[in-house]
This record gives C-alpha cells, sequence and structure tokens, in this order.
C-alpha cells in the first residue's frame, strides 16, 4: 500500500518524492555483532516494509551539502617544529608499508639535526624550551614572555590537518492543503507512517531492550528523478507537524479536520560520501554526484 499527497498524484506525468523505510542494520559486516549488514551495491537496500509514502516536490529541494572537517595545528618556532618532525617520524614507521625504509628516513632526519648545519637549529630550539619551561613555572604565557623580551613572536608553523568526512543533514517541508476532510485524513496518516517507523519500538517489559527505528530511503522520481542529488540511507531524526500555520485566524472543515497541515522531516544520512560514491553516482546517470 502506498501513501499519497495530493491523494490522485501520478507518477507517470509529474515530480515525485518517495519515502521508503526497513529495518536498520550495519552499513558493513562486523564480525560477532549478530546483526545483518546492507548490501553494497549502488542505491541497494532491502525490501522496504509498511507502505511507501509518494509526495509532491517541495517548491525549494533540500541544499545538500558536502562537508569535510579540518582543523588547524600549529607548533610554534623552532622547538615546535622539531616535535612536528619527529612525531611524523614516527608515525611513518607505525603507518608505512615499508618499515625499515621509514626507519631509515626518521634516522636521515634525525642525523640531520645533529649535523653541523643543524645545530643552530638545535640550540635555537633549546633556549625555546628554557623559556618555556621557565614561563610555566611561573604560570605565564611563553609566547608573551617571548615576544616582550625579544620584539619577535615564534613562528606559528601552522598546518591545516585533514579530520575525516562529515556526514550530511537534510530536510524537507511540506505544506499539505487537504480539498475535503477525506483527504485530511489521507494527509494524517501519512503523518502517522512517518511518526511510526521513526521511533523505537517499545520494550517487552521494564527495563527490556528497544528496538531500533528504522532507516530511510528517499528518491525523486519522475523526470526530475535523475536531476536531482541522490541521498544515501538516512535516519529520521525530528518530524515536525503544525496546523494551520500562517492563517490569521483558527480554520477548519465541518468536522473539525485543520484547513492546512505543515510537515517537517529532518533526516541524517548514516555513511559519509565519499569519491567513489560520485563516481558511482555518475555512471548511474546522477551527473552531479550525491
Amino acid at each position: 500500500m502506498a501513501f499519497k499527497y495530493p491523494i490522485d498524484l501520478n507518477e507517470r506525468t509529474t515530480d515525485y518524492v518517495t519515502f521508503s523505510h526497513f529495518e536498520w542494520k550495519l552499513n558493513r559486516s562486523l564480525s560477532g555483532s549478530g546483526v545483518g549488514s546492507y548490501s553494497q551495491g549502488f542505491m541497494a537496500d532491502p525490501p522496504s516494509r509498511g507502505g511507501d509514502i509518494v509526495l509532491y516536490v517541495p517548491n525549494s529541494t533540500p541544499p545538500m551539502s558536502q562537508q569535510q572537517d579540518y582543523k588547524s595545528d600549529s607548533q610554534p618556532g623552532e622547538l615546535g617544529q622539531l616535535r612536528r618532525n619527529l612525531a611524523a617520524a614516527a608515525a611513518g614507521i607505525g603507518y608505512s608499508g615499508n618499515p625499515e625504509q621509514a626507519v631509515q628516513r626518521a634516522l636521515d632526519g634525525l642525523s640531520g639535526a645533529l649535523s653541523k648545519d643543524g645545530i643552530g637549529t638545535a640550540l635555537s630550539a633549546g633556549r625555546q624550551a628554557m623559556v618555556e619551561a621557565v614561563a610555566t613555572a611561573m604560570q605565564q604565557d611563553p609566547k608573551t614572555i617571548i615576544a616582550l623580551g625579544s620584539g619577535s613572536i615564534l613562528n606559528p608553523n601552522v598546518e591545516v590537518v585533514y579530520q575525516g568526512p562529515m556526514l550530511r543533514s537534510f530536510n524537507f517541508d511540506f505544506t499539505f492543503a487537504p480539498k475535503d476532510s477525506s483527504e485530511a485524513k489521507a494527509i494524517k496518516d501519512i503523518i502517522f507512517e512517518f511518526k511510526r517507523w521513526s521511533a523505537p519500538e517499545s520494550p517487552e517489559q521494564i527495563g527490556g531492550m528497544m528496538k531500533v527505528p528504522d532507516v530511510w530511503r528517499v528518491k525523486y522520481g519522475g523526470k526530475f528523478g535523475k536531476n536531482g542529488n541522490p541521498f544515501k540511507r538516512a535516519v529520521l531524526t525530528n518530524v515536525n507537524v503544525d496546523f494551520n500555520s500562517g492563517l490569521n485566524q483558527h480554520m477548519t472543515f465541518d468536522d473539525g479536520e485543520p484547513i492546512l497541515i505543515g510537515l517537517g522531516l529532518s533526516f541524517r544520512e548514516t555513511d559519509f560520501i565519499t569519491r567513489g560514491d560520485h563516481m558511482k553516482a555518475r555512471g548511474a546517470g546522477y551527473m552531479g554526484g550525491f
């Protein structure tokens, strides 16, 4: 059974957006978890349960930002650069595919720091370390003491370090204007489906386990389908409903059904977007990628 608004919506002649839902699973198999995982095929999902919800495409579709998390790392002065070099050497040894080669690079770097040409840097780093130790003992800021004493500041040696991708969120906002009471009741059935399947299942007893809410797949359909960006599987984090919003006064049909119903849906995707995802989407005809 499919829930539709408008109830006479024809998928062959108009654009639309479909919301389907299915039982939560892991994105990737995890040994010993006892929980199944989703298929990794492009846009592959298990069979949906309950009825699909088919709605009109809002005037403004949700903007989809692709955010990456970066942070700045500052290691001031010669001492900071020395610390960064040593840390990089240690990381290179630990994560290198050729540990012996990584160890040799680390030794070469240390030898360079102790060479004749590197002595000046080492001495400068030693002076910086001494000032920092004195400043710490005096509960003062080392950078301030160095600036007051020399009229200069330490080179901040800033690097921008990639932390990872961020999960995307998106919202849909619908305004339902039922033609009559029967269509108003159909709209409430749609809202009930969103509320029902985005909530956890009650525990069988006090203190028991709660079943995780369903996961959702949102897809555009019609001629717009391939032009709108695809969405990854998502959880429905908020269902917001209001009645007769924006009207100058309270109004209903004769049986008390509201004449305007607003529905706001907030989703968060359950997996990151990678470069490979964009390539798969483009290969499937979504030229703009995810």
